[in-house]
């Protein structure tokens, strides 16, 4: 993927004046998780990759989701069940705090199983 963080703050300006700020404290904190990876759009989305997709974000009208695949959905559902889950994500409502702990869990947990595979 090659990195476009200027497609991922217009992907951010073109959403409801209401969320950018829940969006742009969403990305932070992914990079802040995962500063070696490289962001860009993929699949119309906020993707992070680093040997492969890691996290993506799609925001929309009440809530945005978070697609992590279903491995770490499974990683997520055991440690976090308190999260609303989706088949390859987890919803964040923009009404509530981006819950840091299951987000820093996340990364930290695609970092470990695909993040330094340099085969991958």
């Amino acid at each position: 993927m090659k990195e476009d963080s200027q497609a991922v703050k217009n992907y951010i300006d073109m959403h409801h004046v209401a969320h950018r700020d829940f969006l742009l404290r969403l990305r932070s904190m992914i990079k802040a998780y995962l500063p070696s990876s490289c962001e860009g759009i993929a699949w119309s989305m906020p993707s992070y990759w680093q040997n492969t997709y890691l996290i993506h974000f799609q925001a929309f009208k009440h809530h945005v989701n978070v697609y992590v695949g279903p491995e770490a959905v499974a990683y997520l559902q055991e440690n976090y069940p308190e999260l609303s889950f989706t088949k390859r994500g987890f919803q964040l409502r923009y009404d509530q705090e981006i819950p840091t702990n299951p987000l820093r869990a996340v990364c930290q947990w695609q970092l470990q199983k695909y993040g330094d595979n340099d085969e991958a």
